[in-house]
């Protein structure tokens, strides 16, 4: 008789929910948004009800929490929104586990399933707090506001746990996810008709606005390296004399290889300083043992690294002054050299 091998079925368990979002206040309204979410922006072309939507040929973005426990090895599991999907890949407790951690998810522009359209679901928020009596339309419109609806998109994590002989598990969960539509504020609301008869009033020439200035200032900590490898930590600071929004990125070189840092954006609801977001930068020596390349006898191995911060986007006619940075890298060399050549 054959002997009877036991084999356990893998348990798997997943799930997935929506993630905590970091909130912004919408103008004078109150109205709360995610810095990174699901947005809808609608406008009005004439000022008059909304109408048009701004951001349909841009990327949404969705911040959702996933996790998955299982007795077994974890094999897959993967996030789909909108039609796309990205392997999560962060394993623990030699691969049965991946810990709670939030998922960042770029699709294709889609309509949310609300029942209304966009420029319906701010028409007919508008008419909902007009009707409250707290404020008139032409306010409503002038400040703009956020409407939100949470079942509007759809989340969906699939796993995978095998064990021995096949006896695997295939887990699959869904969530609902939210949706922010920004009634966006109309220049000057909704203008009140003039009565026929009364005579125009005399228009006067707008004052013209100044463009603004952006003085920019970056340092490196430390500025000169003794050793390899070696960690630059890199701040600064953007001072701009008017409102508007920044789109930036820290572009350095380290002697012939570039290196860049991921977009920032920075807002300025008026004149003012704003921090830069800190970033270090790692530096490795190519060679091995530490040396950066093989060089002629008597030339120094140095390595000359300058940084500066370049504008992705500004406001329009702003003009820009400084953000620039240099240091030195060297690896390998006698202290008391460094210190000669100081």
């Amino acid at each position: 008789m054959a002997p009877h091998l036991a084999t356990a079925k893998a348990k798997l368990t997943v799930g997935v929910a929506p993630a905590v979002h970091k909130m912004s206040k919408y103008k004078n309204s109150g109205d709360l948004y995610p810095l990174q979410g699901p947005l809808i922006r609608v406008y009005s072309s004439d000022g008059k009800t909304y109408d048009r939507i701004a951001n349909d040929n841009r990327n949404m973005n969705f911040l959702v929490d996933v996790w998955a426990v299982c007795n077994r090895k974890i094999r897959d599991l993967t996030l789909n929104i909108n039609g796309e999907s990205r392997n999560v890949k962060y394993t623990s407790n030699k691969g049965k586990q991946v810990k709670r951690r939030t998922e960042h998810l770029k699709t294709p522009f889609t309509l949310p399933k609300i029942g209304l359209k966009p420029a319906q679901a701010c028409r007919k928020e508008l008419d909902k707090r007009v009707a409250l009596g707290h404020k008139s339309r032409n306010i409503w419109m002038k400040t703009g506001f956020v409407v939100k609806y949470d079942n509007a998109y759809e989340a969906k994590v699939t796993g995978s746990c095998s064990a021995t002989l096949g006896r695997g598990d295939i887990e699959v969960e869904k969530t609902a996810l939210p949706v922010w539509i920004i009634c966006e504020a109309v220049k000057g609301g909704q203008q009140p008709k003039q009565d026929k008869g009364q005579p125009a009033r005399p228009k006067f020439p707008a004052k013209p606005v100044k463009p603004v200035k952006l003085d920019l200032s970056l340092k490196v900590i430390p500025a000169v390296v003794q050793k390899c490898p070696a960690s630059l930590k890199f701040t600064g600071k953007i001072k701009s004399t008017g409102a508007g929004v920044v789109r930036y990125r820290i572009v350095g070189r380290d002697g012939v290889k570039a290196w860049q840092t991921p977009v920032k954006t920075v807002k300025f609801d008026r004149a003012g300083i704003r921090n830069l977001s800190s970033w270090t930068h790692h530096y490795h020596p190519p060679g091995p043992a530490g040396n950066l390349t093989v060089q002629p006898p008597g030339r120094e191995n140095m390595v000359k690294g300058s940084a500066r911060i370049v504008m992705v986007e500004k406001p329009d006619g702003a003009s820009v002054i400084g953000g620039a940075t240099t240091y030195r890298i060297w690896c390998n060399v006698p202290p008391d050299r460094l210190r000669m050549n100081r």
